[in-house]
């Protein structure tokens, strides 16, 4: 069974050392795997991404005029490159963005990925859904070829609190489901053709700024612009 490891302590140590890596040579590689999956064309698309909801996961100003959206894969190394990065937007830009988290699991790339998926919104439910978030990211090479990743999973839901029977039970909730497939039927309609693919006030960054000081930039130029 894997031992997920505390998402606090964790994230001292990404900030002290790992993420200078990330800044670098990991973060690069992973910009650059994040670009080959998609088109390049010279400047943002106009996309026709669903707007943020009640139904969607999302941190920093509910009432700020810019709104990053992720599609993300939770077994995606790629992902999890950039999710130092998106938590410190969140952390350090909230009051001016509001960042909003989407299922995007590339199932056919990522065997666990949609449980993953599950395990995240059934954690939603006991309103838990970014402490799953955080544990799913920072344990992903453990758990990605788990054999018993739902077991892996409960684990996990029993150290940030949840109640492990109402847990396992929403994993397979038919809502739960849903909501997984309205948000990769509602990206792939906008243009998601792999993961993480960002949309900057409902317009796809078609090139990711490949490091935080850049995506800050990106966020503060687009602060009051539609």
């Amino acid at each position: 069974m894997a031992q997920p490891q505390s998402p606090t302590g964790k994230r001292v140590a990404l900030w002290g050392g790992a993420l200078i890596v990330l800044g670098g040579l990991v973060l690069a590689l992973a910009w650059s795997q994040s670009q080959s999956t998609k088109p390049q064309p010279s400047s943002e698309s106009a996309a026709n991404v669903p707007a943020v909801t009640e139904r969607d996961h999302v941190k920093g100003n509910a009432m700020a005029t810019s709104v990053l959206i992720e599609y993300s894969d939770f077994q995606c190394p790629a992902c999890k490159a950039y999710y130092p990065v998106v938590s410190k937007i969140a952390d350090e830009l909230g009051t001016k963005v509001q960042v909003a988290y989407r299922n995007y699991p590339l199932s056919q790339l990522h065997k666990n990925a949609r449980t993953a998926a599950s395990a995240a919104e059934a954690a939603g439910k006991q309103g838990k859904f970014w402490e799953m978030h955080d544990v799913l990211f920072i344990n992903q090479e453990k758990w990605s070829e788990s054999k018993d990743v739902k077991r892996d999973f409960s684990a996990y839901a029993k150290a940030i609190g949840l109640s492990v029977e109402q847990f396992t039970q929403d994993l397979s909730d038919k809502t739960l489901q849903e909501k997984i497939d309205a948000d990769l039927s509602g990206g792939t309609a906008a243009g998601v053709q792999g993961t993480p693919t960002f949309f900057l006030n409902r317009k796809k960054l078609e090139s990711t700024p490949p490091n935080y000081e850049q995506f800050k930039e990106r966020i503060e130029e687009s602060v009051g612009k539609p």
